[in-house]
């Protein structure tokens, strides 16, 4: 399971090698493929190539996904925002707009999966609402929430958005609490104490596989 990408394709594709991905394996991830980093398409083409291969590929959408389809709606918007986030390259130069393939991947992405010991999620949960399941907004921006036990009967939500340091990320794995941030803010290598790898949990062993920053980041 690995969060949080943000167009850092060489430190993907260098975790993915890591972890040794096979064809049995399951890969889930947690949003946020595009923007502040140098590669947004390199990183959603990279997650085609291993969909072709046939692998076990299942990603979720994250804010960032939602708010390049809202800039998408007008090309001046895109411009700025693609300007503003670093995203050249998942626009089209004829259109002006956010290539097609693109568009259609992120359309059909889903908020969360619920597994037999997991939740997965971008961001987390409003466990004040009704029903958290509808509160979509939520499950891409909310920080800092409570969980509900009763909700969640056992399991453990996994989630990414919100950068925390590797050791409050390792607390969490050991005592097995009943969140689990995983976003080590890869994008922010050399900005931020403590950030900037590309992580991925294996969810049978709790093993915790890191990939330090191979790309090229500017400051956003």
């Amino acid at each position: 399971m690995i969060p949080d990408i943000h167009g850092c394709s060489q430190t993907f594709r260098a975790l993915i090698e890591k972890i040794d991905l096979r064809a049995q394996d399951q890969l889930f991830l947690l949003g946020d493929y595009v923007n502040k980093g140098p590669d947004s398409a390199g990183v959603l083409d990279y997650i085609f190539q291993l969909q072709k291969k046939k692998l076990h590929i299942f990603p979720l959408v994250g804010n960032h996904e939602i708010m390049l389809l809202e800039a998408n709606r007008s090309k001046y918007i895109l411009k700025s925002f693609v300007q503003k986030y670093l995203a050249y390259n998942v626009v089209d130069r004829h259109t002006e707009r956010v290539k097609e393939q693109y568009v259609r991947f992120i359309e059909l992405l889903p908020y969360y999966f619920i597994l037999e010991d997991y939740i997965l999620v971008h961001a987390g949960f409003n466990f004040a609402a009704f029903d958290p399941l509808q509160d979509f907004e939520a499950m891409l921006y909310i920080r800092n929430f409570h969980p509900d036990l009763n909700f969640l009967q056992g399991r453990q939500i996994v989630h990414g958005h919100d950068p925390k340091p590797l050791s409050l990320i390792q607390k969490h794995i050991a005592a097995r609490l009943p969140t689990l941030p995983l976003d080590n803010g890869c994008v922010y290598h050399g900005q931020k104490e403590q950030l900037g790898h590309l992580l991925c949990l294996d969810l049978l062993t709790q093993e915790l596989i890191l990939q330090e920053n191979l790309d090229t980041v500017l400051k956003v």
